[in-house]
C-alpha cells in the first residue's frame, strides 16, 4: 500500500501543469518596444524584468512573463510584433499566468547608442577664451 501511495505521489509531481485545462478565451496582435536593458523586478521571486512600452510617449513598464520565441541580447532596442493571448484555466493553478505572449516578427533590433558612445564634435577641439566677464 506504501509503494502505491508513493507511486502514485510521484506520478502527481510529474503531471505537467502548464496546458492543463488551459484554453485562450481572446488575442490581440500588438507592437511592442523592449528597452535595451532589462532592470531588477520582484513578483513572485526577484528576477530581471524586460522594459516594454507601446507607444514613443508611453513610459516603460516592467514585463514579467516571457515572451515565447524572443531572445533578449542587451544593448539593443526592439520592436515586436507579438501576440497577446488570454487565457482561462479550467482548474486553476495558484498564480499561474493569465496572458501568454508569443513573437510573432522582430519589426527592428538596433544597438543603443548611450551618451558616452555617441560622437562628440566638441571633444578633440583647441578651445581659445575671447572674453571674461
Amino acid at each position: 500500500m506504501k509503494k502505491l501511495n508513493l507511486l502514485i505521489v510521484l506520478l502527481l509531481l510529474f503531471i505537467p501543469t502548464e496546458g492543463f485545462g488551459q484554453r485562450v478565451v481572446r488575442s490581440e496582435k500588438i507592437m511592442l518596444q523592449v528597452a535595451p536593458e532589462r532592470v531588477m523586478c520582484y513578483g513572485f521571486v526577484p528576477q530581471a524584468c524586460l522594459q516594454v512600452r507601446e507607444k514613443n510617449r508611453d513610459p516603460w513598464t516592467l514585463h514579467y512573463d516571457p515572451i515565447v520565441g524572443f531572445e533578449f541580447v542587451t544593448g539593443f532596442e526592439y520592436k515586436l510584433r507579438v501576440l497577446k493571448e488570454y487565457l482561462k484555466y479550467d482548474y486553476p493553478i495558484a498564480d499561474a499566468p493569465t496572458i501568454r505572449w508569443k513573437l510573432l516578427k522582430v519589426v527592428q533590433k538596433k544597438p543603443y547608442r548611450t551618451r558616452e558612445s555617441r560622437p562628440n564634435r566638441l571633444r578633440n577641439r583647441t578651445w581659445q577664451l575671447t572674453s571674461y566677464v
